[in-house]
């Protein structure tokens, strides 16, 4: 990984607070209201110093997600039901200006999905992953509301 793809998650991310939910499909067909799916969203950058951590969703159920246009690895929708997320924890050498990533460390998390709900993956110190229920997603849709979910999808969890 290099700046240009940091630079590119970055643009990602801004243009996902700005238009609402904007995940990866991971399921087949077309698309599905918000009612019949489930969101998966990361915790996904804490800083861009030294060292930091990031996170991307790599895989849902050993299919590789593929985002599209203005997307990102950092939401994913999925059908309700039980599924593996294969998540890549990444640190950074340097933030923006930095030449890249130090190491990569790969997840397995697990999540029986409800229909209509909106789970975070939340970052805890000794590199620890978990997925948390955060809620309804129609709960999350005011511009507002969302846009404190991308940038802080663990703060106030529901169990």
């Amino acid at each position: 990984m290099n700046l240009r793809f940091l630079g590119l998650l970055f643009t990602l991310a801004i243009t996902g607070c700005a238009t609402g939910p904007n995940p990866v499909q991971m399921y087949p067909g077309a698309k599905k209201p918000y009612s019949e799916i489930a969101l998966i969203q990361l915790d996904w950058i804490t800083s861009l110093r030294e060292g930091s951590v990031n996170m991307l969703t790599a895989t849902v159920d050993d299919n590789i997600v593929k985002p599209e246009g203005f997307q990102a690895a950092l939401q994913t929708a999925v059908l309700p039901g039980n599924h593996t997320l294969g998540v890549n924890l990444v640190w950074t050498t340097g933030g923006i200006t930095g030449p890249g990533w130090l190491h990569t460390k790969k997840y397995k998390l697990n999540i029986d999905a409800s229909a209509g709900d909106l789970y975070a993956v939340c970052y805890y110190p000794g590199d620890i992953l978990a997925v948390k229920r955060k809620g309804k997603i129609e709960d999350f849709l005011e511009q507002e509301k969302w846009n404190e979910v991308v940038v802080n999808p663990c703060k106030n969890l529901t169990n």
